[in-house]
């Protein structure tokens, strides 16, 4: 790998990050060796990253053991879709009960690009359970999310999610014995007060043999009891919604729908996700192209901060991958524009968490990863994939500044800078770019979409374009995939296999 011109950023600093950050990894309940667990989405998309460019098989199966254990914890709503914001146990069994927008939209961005790699059924039924449940229950008539569920119900922590074996027993019948060692109605799932967490051990591939059903049996069985289930735990008093909808996590959120799409190419998805979107339009842009913070009842208030910027901006780009709609990565730039005028600081090329008109007299900034990514790191990738499609050098010199100001002691505490280090895999592997010139089958695009390899940059030529990325790329008929990296393209492939083959070498 070779050193970017201006800044050594070498793949030394990556490996000793991992050597270091994985003498805590639980490689048998996945996640941190400690309690409380976080599931920290940034963390994971970044190690599957690295793994995917680096060919680093222990990182891919901690991954997958992490993935795991969280869709099969009590930490997910087994039968209703959704993540508890984080497990009070190192076995991801008993959640603090309440559900955030947050974390939500980064999970299903995560369980939707690791699908790509693993092709396990559950991470696609966790993703369309989690996607059905934000219809349902978080989803505001202007297409807006609202935040978050309460941990409680009727003054106690957990009620509306929990069950007793009675319970169970009168919704489902004849069909408890085997749900009951489905979602380990036992030891296993035990809570307190004769209430059980269902929650699962084996995988879908065991459960599968003892039954003597087929993965589709499977999907099918489960789909019906969580459907009684459901139905009777909706008689229940329900957790108190918080109906506030932030700019930033509904951002988050219409991102994990864009992924999603992309890689399970449901229209309900894109509904959702376009509407989601009209709505960031409609009513959370201002005529003076900066954004508002919160939205209630028709309401818009409260100045944006540097993370509701960020994460549109970040959601906006994710929108033109799934529709090259170039309207989207236009709205990008122009609020890139308007963040770097009002949040950039010219010295360090970082950027303030508030805008330079507000009365703080100290301006802090965002810097390390956590639950939700720093508003910085997720900034500078958004410059340097605006930098490439725009061909925009400054974009691009911005984003490696701001990396290199974090370089230093990044590897000392890897969870902090899972968000940075995915810069630092593109600027030590190569961030490859697909763009999409002549007249291509969607199947191509598609097969480009659900490929296991590392994050590329995916561009498609219009009719008409304006983006600078097709300059001096054009061909006949003939479909072609130009695969560029640094500024330099590879012979163009006729054949999209051929083209993806050429990343994952």
């Amino acid at each position: 790998t070779k050193p970017s011109t201006e800044f050594d950023f070498s793949e030394d600093k990556l490996d000793e990050l991992i050597l270091r950050w994985s003498k805590s990894f639980d490689n048998t309940y996945g996640g941190a060796t400690k309690a409380p667990k976080f599931p920290l989405p940034n963390n994971y998309e970044f190690l599957l990253d690295y793994a995917l460019n680096s060919h680093n098989q222990k990182v891919l199966d901690y991954v997958e053991t992490t993935l795991d254990r969280i869709a099969n914890g009590g930490i997910y709503d087994q039968i209703g879709g959704g993540f508890s914001r984080y497990s009070v146990d190192m076995l991801w069994k008993v959640p603090h009960f309440e559900k955030m927008g947050y974390d939500n939209g980064q999970l299903i961005s995560l369980y939707s690009k690791a699908y790509k790699t693993y092709k396990k059924p559950l991470y696609k039924r966790v993703v369309h359970q989690t996607i059905e449940w934000l219809e349902r229950e978080m989803l505001d008539e202007s297409g807006a999310f609202y935040s978050a569920l309460d941990a409680d119900s009727e003054g106690v922590e957990g009620k509306f999610y929990v069950w007793k074996v009675e319970e169970l027993k009168a919704v489902l019948g004849n069909e408890f014995e085997w749900v009951n060692d489905f979602y380990e109605v036992n030891q296993q799932g035990y809570w307190e007060d004769d209430n059980y967490i269902l929650l699962r051990r084996q995988s879908d591939t065991a459960f599968c043999q003892k039954m003597s059903w087929t993965q589709d049996e499977l999907e099918e069985q489960v789909q019906r009891v969580n459907e009684l289930l459901m139905s009777a735990r909706d008689e229940r008093v329900r957790p108190g919604l918080d109906d506030k909808c932030l700019t930033s996590w509904n951002a988050m959120l219409l991102k994990g729908l864009c992924d999603a799409y992309s890689v399970f190419k449901e229209d309900a998805f894109l509904r959702l996700a376009l509407k989601n979107a009209k709505w960031l339009i409609e009513n959370q842009i201002r005529s003076d192209q900066g954004l508002w913070r919160n939205y209630k009842k028709g309401h818009s208030n409260i100045e944006g901060f540097l993370d509701d910027y960020a994460h549109v901006i970040e959601a906006f780009i994710a929108l033109y991958t799934i529709t090259f709609d170039e309207d989207w990565l236009m709205q990008a730039r122009q609020l890139t524009e308007y963040t770097i005028a009002n949040f950039g600081d010219p010295v360090s090329n970082m950027f303030f968490f508030t805008a330079s008109d507000t009365k703080l007299i100290a301006r802090k900034m965002e810097i390390n990863d956590n639950v939700i990514p720093a508003s910085n790191s997720v900034m500078a990738r958004n410059l340097y994939y605006l930098g490439k499609y725009f061909q925009e050098g400054d974009y691009v010199a911005r984003a490696k500044r701001m990396l290199a100001n974090v370089y230093d002691g990044m590897e000392k505490y890897g969870s902090g800078y899972s968000n940075w280090g995915m810069l630092l895999n593109h600027e030590v592997f190569s961030l490859y770019e697909f763009v999409c010139v002549g007249n291509h089958k969607d199947v191509d695009v598609q097969t480009i979409r659900e490929a296991s390899m590392p994050h590329v940059l995916l561009a498609k030529k219009g009719v008409t374009s304006r983006l600078p990325i097709f300059d001096e790329k054009t061909v006949a008929d003939d479909a072609l995939f130009f695969l560029c990296t640094e500024g330099t393209c590879l012979i163009p492939a006729k054949d999209v296999t051929e083209a993806i083959n050429l990343v994952i070498q």
